[in-house]
């Protein structure tokens, strides 16, 4: 998202239907929390994913990040306007990655493209995780991955707001860390003699 808010890519390498499996950070931790302290998960797998149901399309995703984008920036009276990219096949896409990449100086923008190879397999096929063992054990306790349609807003707002997370922001909570360290004392602490 980051590369395509540059501006500079008029076309995507993926497939429009594929599902991209987004969750936020604090379900993964309030998720682990829960398993790490339920004694039925010892030696079973937890994939923490959002699942089909909450997952959002290639084309979605694209889409609503243009709405975003545009509407962020027209509020702050910036003529910044993005266009929906075209979702072009992978060899296609590839090789105009390839040809962007190829007609860049380094420096920053080129290492983004660079990165944006590792992403585009993502782009080319549904990637579906067997969560039942995590849902069983969550559900009991109310803890459910939302949308990503729901919070997208929120994160690309802190993204766009924070020139992608290289202005200082204040921390909010360390509610986590706290209760980490408190569980690893807990249990690595000496045993009484």
């Amino acid at each position: 998202m980051r590369i395509y808010g540059l501006g500079v890519i008029k076309s995507l390498p993926g497939k429009p239907w594929v599902r991209l499996d987004v969750v936020p950070i604090n379900y993964v931790v309030d998720a682990i929390q829960q398993i790490f302290l339920d004694e039925t998960a010892v030696g079973r797998t937890f994939h923490l994913v959002a699942g089909p149901e909450r997952s959002m399309s290639l084309q979605a995703l694209v889409d609503k990040f243009v709405q975003i984008y545009n509407n962020h920036f027209s509020s702050r009276g910036l003529v910044r306007r993005l266009h929906v990219p075209e979702i072009v096949g992978e060899n296609e896409g590839r090789a105009l990655l390839d040809q962007s990449i190829e007609s860049m100086p380094t420096g920053q923008a080129r290492n983004l493209f660079e990165m944006f190879r590792f992403f585009v397999p993502y782009t080319q096929k549904d990637k579906m995780f067997d969560d039942r063992n995590t849902r069983r054990i969550l559900a009991e306790r109310g803890i459910e991955p939302p949308p990503f349609a729901n919070y997208m807003h929120r994160v690309l707002s802190y993204c766009f707001e924070t020139r992608w997370g290289q202005k200082p922001q204040k921390r909010q909570s360390l509610e986590a860390e706290v209760w980490l360290e408190e569980e690893l004392e807990r249990i690595f602490s000496p045993l009484p003699i």
